[in-house]
């Protein structure tokens, strides 16, 4: 759901200090910022935290921290870590994370509707009400992002970079 975005910069910085944290030398510097990225997201922020939820928050940075150090993990950690990010860096998995963003802007003025559709007109279980609307929005979410991302995001990179270009003066 929708949440209040700086109820979250904690996680964000966590998760810039785990991205930042690949220029670090010596390892033991890149573990201390494991360590701080852990607490940080530990910081209990926009509600009441469950051991449940602090636990998965854990978990989270460790994967991340796995996924992108896994040359600073010992050689069983990384042997895990290796084939895993190799997956996630394929071409398919890359164009969804181009994707992910349009789709988190659009996917509720799709499900939404969907779900109240199915709801008025359609008597169904709940998993079944969950499986139909999965089925039918996925889709529609992603043709949606793909045409924003082609025709919006890429046209405006476009147009930031030749208005960033260096201007040249003849004499």
């Amino acid at each position: 759901m929708p949440t209040f975005l700086p109820m979250k910069m904690h996680v964000f910085a966590a998760g810039m200090l785990l991205a930042g944290a690949l220029w670090m030398k010596p390892n033991r510097r890149a573990y201390l910022a494991f360590v701080i990225a852990t607490l940080l997201v530990l910081i209990p922020i926009g509600g009441a935290m469950t051991v449940l939820h602090q636990a998965v928050r854990v978990c989270l940075v460790a994967l991340f921290f796995g996924l992108v150090h896994v040359d600073r993990l010992p050689r069983v950690m990384a042997g895990i870590a290796r084939p895993v990010g190799a997956f996630l860096g394929n071409r398919f998995c890359h164009h969804l994370g181009e994707l992910s963003f349009g789709a988190y802007l659009i996917h509720l003025l799709v499900m939404l509707p969907v779900i109240g559709t199915l709801i008025q007109n359609y008597p169904m279980t709940d998993p079944s009400r969950w499986a139909v609307t999965l089925i039918i929005t996925v889709p529609i979410v992603y043709a949606l992002a793909w045409v924003g991302y082609n025709f919006i995001e890429l046209q405006g990179q476009k147009a930031g970079k030749a208005l960033s270009r260096p201007k040249t003066i003849s004499a």
